[in-house]
């Protein structure tokens, strides 16, 4: 399994990974007082650091610190990625962030999606457009993390153009459909983000990205003591490319 710790900015300030019983653990951040100078107050010949971001803003070479607790330290929210072998493989993360970047940026459609805004509804955090009936939750659900995913869920192949064929009757999405779409998931999670930053009061939220040969999904729910949908360890999922991340806002 691999993590990625990311500053709100999505800077990248950690790396792990635990595939085959062997951890790397990399560290590596631009602190938010490293401000990017403009050019006026650059020296001559001094690379622009906004023109080494991809389209998500993440570096693809971040600078190294001397100490990552020191670093963690000043951020006052944090992004974390943590993904299976096989959707870290799928998305060639490890040979550079911007290997994960979606061609041409987050697809319209999901950003339109992103824009309608969340809602609280008691206990419960949904899409702003969300119908779901809140009364008397969990209902049959175990729990409100259940309901929160069940009603949050949405397929990515319905707001991201691949080719789904169809064999014996079930739809079929190549292992190229489900890098688009898994790289789709994580762009949105990214947009989802900024939603949740600005959440009042604020609350942890969770991302859960899969994807397999018949379809993906995205869903969230916030982080509660004691609850879970996604099983801690994401390679016990054979069949699935799975990504998650774990959205903490500031909490003052």
């Amino acid at each position: 399994m691999l993590r990625l710790d990311l500053a709100p900015e999505f800077r990248l300030l950690k790396i792990e990974t635990n595939s085959a019983g062997k951890k790397r653990q990399v560290d590596a951040c631009g602190s938010r007082r490293d401000r990017v100078k403009p050019a006026s107050e650059r020296s001559a010949g001094a690379p622009d650091r906004a023109a080494s971001r991809g389209a998500l803003g993440i570096r693809s070479s971040p600078r190294t610190v001397r100490s990552y607790s020191d670093s963690a330290a000043i951020i006052e929210r944090m992004f974390s990625l943590a993904m299976n072998d096989t959707a870290a493989d799928l998305l060639g993360v490890l040979g550079g962030l911007a290997a994960g970047e979606p061609p041409g940026g987050l697809a319209p459609s999901l950003r339109e999606h992103a824009a309608q805004g969340l809602s609280r509804r008691g206990e419960l955090l949904t899409w702003a457009s969300s119908v779901g009936n809140t009364a008397g939750t969990p209902s049959f659900f175990n729990d409100l993390t259940a309901w929160e995913c069940s009603d949050s869920s949405l397929h990515l192949e319905d707001f991201v153009p691949v080719d789904v064929t169809t064999v014996d009757g079930a739809p079929v999405i190549s292992d190229d459909g489900q890098r688009m779409l898994l790289m789709q998931g994580v762009a949105f999670a990214l947009e989802f983000s900024r939603l949740v930053y600005v959440l009042d009061p604020p609350s942890p939220v969770r991302c859960i990205v899969g994807a397999n040969e018949t379809n993906a999904t995205f869903r969230f729910h916030q982080i509660r003591s004691g609850e879970s949908w996604n099983m801690p360890d994401l390679d016990k999922y054979g069949l699935d490319k799975m990504v998650v991340a774990d959205i903490t806002p500031a909490v003052t």
